[in-house]
C-alpha cells in the first residue's frame, strides 16, 4: 500500500477486535505487530497513530437502570500514583497520559448484564455492532458479571488499550484488586513518581443518580448509524405479498359503438368478442423455495410440507418467514427478497445484519439465482464469505435524530 494511504497502526500492545471491522478501515491500517517495540517508536513507524487510540466505542442503546455503581480503591488508587509518573515523553503525549489518569482516579465500577457496542472513529461508524465484557467510557467502566479470574486479564486489557503503554499494562496487571497501599508500593518500586500532592481533592464517588451515561447513547447526537442499511422488512414483505398474489384478471375493455347499438336494439352481436389475454403468474420467492423443498401453498402466509414441517409468515418481524419442524420448533428465520446478490449489491438493515452474526446458524437470507432459481444463505455462509473476502460489508444509510435538546 502507498504510505500515504495508511492512517492507523496496528500493533501486539495496541491490539484490538478487527474482525468486524469495516474494510474500508482495515486497508487504511499498517499491520505492525512483527515489529519489535523499540523499531515501532522510531519514526516513520511512530508517525501512525495506533488504530485503538482512535476507535471509540459507542453502546448502540442507552445504559441505565441499573444497580449504583461501585467505587474500587485500587482503581482510583492507581489513576492518582499513574499521574505521578515522571515521563520521558513530549508534552503532547504527557497531557494524554496526565488526562487519562486523572479519568481513572474518577472511574466507578458499573455490572451490567449486556454491552453491545459500534467502533466509531471521528465521528463515523467504522465496524459492526458486537458483545463487550469490558467497556471504559466517561468514567465508567462497564464490566459484565463475569468470575474475577476472567476479569483479572480483560479489564487490565481494556484500561491499558487507551494508554498504549506496556509499562502502565503491567502496573494494571499487578495491581487488580489489591489494596491501595499495595498498589502504590508497587508504583514507587517501578515508576519515578513525585511527592503527592495533599492540595488535590480527593475524587468523591458518584452515586447512581450522578453517574449518567449520556455521551454513551448514539442518540445523544446527531450521528451516523451504524451500516448496512436501508430495506425494512415492511419492504419485504410488501415485495412477497405483491409476488405471491394470485393475479387479477385484466380489466374488459370498454364496448364499443356498434356494442351499445346493437344492445339498445335488443340483439346479440353475432361477433365474438376477444378474450383478454392471461397475464403471466410470477412466484415469489418464498412460494418458489417452498415448492422446491416439497411445500403445499395453504395460504398466501402459510405453506405446509407431508412431514409436518411449515413455512409460515412472522407479521411485524425482521425476519418475516420462519421454518418450523413438525414439534412446533423454529428451524429458521428467513429473510426474503426476489434479488440476485451476484448481479447487484443487496441492502439490508442493521439489525437484519446483527441477528446473522448473532444467531448465523437458524438466520438465512432466501434470494434469487442468476437462474432464478432459490438459493438459502446461512448466517454462517455469510460470516464466512466475509472472512474470505468473497462478501464485502460497506456502510450505506445514516439516520439523522433530533434531540430537541433532552
Amino acid at each position: 500500500m502507498p504510505v500515504a494511504s495508511l492512517s492507523f497502526s496496528l500493533t501486539m500492545r495496541s491490539l484490538i477486535p478487527w474482525s468486524q471491522l469495516h474494510l474500508g478501515i482495515k486497508k487504511k491500517t499498517a499491520d505492525f505487530q512483527r515489529l519489535s517495540v523499540e523499531i515501532q517508536d522510531l519514526p516513520p513507524f511512530s508517525e501512525l497513530p495506533t488504530l485503538a487510540s482512535k476507535l471509540e466505542e459507542r453502546f448502540t442503546q442507552q445504559q441505565g437502570g441499573f444497580a449504583r455503581p461501585e467505587r474500587k480503591a485500587w482503581i482510583a488508587q492507581l489513576g492518582v500514583d499513574i499521574g505521578r509518573m515522571r515521563l520521558d515523553a513530549d508534552g503532547v503525549e504527557e497531557s494524554r497520559i496526565r488526562k487519562l489518569a486523572t479519568q481513572l482516579a474518577e472511574t466507578v465500577w458499573q455490572y451490567t448484564p449486556s454491552l453491545e457496542i459500534v467502533p466509531y472513529i471521528d465521528g463515523t461508524p467504522a465496524g459492526t455492532a458486537r458483545d463487550a465484557d469490558v467497556v471504559w467510557r466517561d468514567k465508567i467502566l462497564y464490566v459484565k458479571n463475569l468470575p474475577n479470574a476472567r476479569l483479572a486479564r480483560l479489564v487490565p486489557e481494556r484500561i491499558g488499550r487507551a494508554f498504549n503503554r506496556p509499562d502502565i499494562v503491567a502496573a494494571l496487571s499487578y495491581c487488580f484488586g489489591r489494596s491501595p497501599s499495595e498498589v502504590t508500593e508497587y508504583m514507587e518500586q517501578n515508576f519515578d513518581l513525585s511527592a503527592p500532592s495533599f492540595g488535590d481533592a480527593e475524587p468523591e464517588l458518584a452515586n447512581a443518580n450522578n453517574v449518567e451515561a449520556d455521551d454513551a447513547s448514539p442518540r445523544r447526537r446527531t450521528e451516523s448509524l451504524e451500516p448496512p442499511l436501508a430495506d425494512q422488512a415492511d419492504e419485504t414483505a410488501a415485495v412477497e405479498d405483491a409476488s405471491i398474489s394470485d393475479p387479477t384478471p385484466a380489466a374488459e375493455s370498454e364496448p364499443s359503438p356498434d356494442d351499445a347499438v346493437a344492445n339498445l336494439e335488443g340483439h346479440d352481436d353475432p361477433r365474438p368478442r376477444p378474450r383478454p389475454s392471461p397475464r403471466p403468474t410470477t412466484l415469489g420467492v418464498v412460494e418458489r423455495f417452498a415448492q422446491s423443498h416439497g411445500f403445499q401453498k395453504v395460504s398466501n402466509d402459510l405453506y405446509s410440507h407431508p412431514d409436518g414441517s411449515r413455512i409460515s409468515r412472522a407479521h411485524g418481524e425482521s425476519f418475516s418467514w420462519i421454518r418450523g419442524n413438525d414439534s412446533g420448533e423454529i428451524a429458521c428465520h428467513y429473510w426474503a427478497k426476489d434479488h440476485c446478490l451476484e448481479h447487484e449489491p443487496l441492502q439490508i438493515n442493521a439489525e437484519v445484519w446483527g441477528m446473522f452474526e448473532k444467531f448465523p446458524k437458524n438466520h438465512a437470507l432466501l434470494l434469487s439465482s442468476p437462474t432464478g432459481n432459490v438459493v438459502e444463505i446461512r448466517g454462517e455462509k455469510l460470516k464466512a464469505l466475509c472472512k474470505e473476502g468473497n462478501l464485502i460489508l460497506y456502510p450505506a444509510t445514516y439516520r439523522l435524530v433530533y434531540q430537541d435538546g433532552k
